[in-house]
């Protein structure tokens, strides 16, 4: 980006990078039912984006769409923020057979409909998910729901005034260490063969109900 402008929604068919290095607001705007950026690489290309601003107005569908590729990275010069959605902030939904890991650093999800969604319903591939230093907040299902035989691993996590904090349903599994689970209406919730496993170092209280399902503890090593 040479100049700060509002741009309209793009399809990326190809590795490729869309980087703000600074100059100033560059903003993607979506259109109502609609994607700001939609990615439909190769399978050996990565995507790289920096810096923008996408703004969906509350009718949006996605502001970046992960359709194919090899890898994509996501920057911003004040990390990535995703909020004021009245759908999910962050979703990994995989399809097919390709099995997908994905690492999220210094992401907030705030006031989403639920702020980070991890679900394998859609895949026969392993859904291996890792999740640093981030925060889910103010988001009126959970803050990170992991359904559907998916695996996320959180760490330094820090859920707070959701619905309920964290939640594991339909076989999925969510490791959970060193992270802050509080102020939400429930902290933690299992269902239907869901696990939630806790390293024991983790901060679970001062929510209406700490935990309205099972905590699987797992030792230190």
């Amino acid at each position: 980006m040479l100049d700060a402008a509002g741009y309209g929604a793009v399809t990326i068919t190809k590795g490729n990078s869309i980087v703000n290095d600074g100059v100033g607001v560059a903003g993607i705007q979506t259109v109502p039912g609609a994607n700001g950026v939609t990615i439909n690489a190769g399978a050996n290309d990565s995507v790289h984006l920096r810096g923008l601003l996408i703004e969906g107005l509350g009718v949006g569908t996605n502001g970046i769409l992960f359709n194919t590729g090899r890898n994509l990275a996501i920057e911003s010069v004040s990390n990535t923020i995703s909020s004021d959605s009245p759908g999910n902030g962050i979703t990994i939904a995989p399809t097919g057979a390709v099995a997908v890991t994905d690492v999220l650093s210094k992401v907030a999800a705030n006031n989403n409909g639920l702020g980070f969604l991890v679900i394998g319903a859609s895949t026969t591939g392993a859904l291996n998910v890792t999740i640093v230093d981030s925060e889910a907040s103010n988001n009126f299902v959970s803050g990170v729901g992991a359904f559907s035989r998916a695996t996320a691993m959180l760490r330094n996590f820090v859920a707070s005034y959701n619905s309920v904090g964290l939640s594991a349903d339909a076989n999925a599994i969510l490791r959970v260490a060193h992270s802050v689970v509080t102020g939400n209406n429930t902290g933690v919730n299992t269902s239907s063969g869901g696990v939630i496993n806790s390293y024991g170092d983790n901060d679970i209280d001062g929510n209406t109900n700490n935990n309205t399902g099972t905590l699987t503890p797992l030792a230190m090593h």
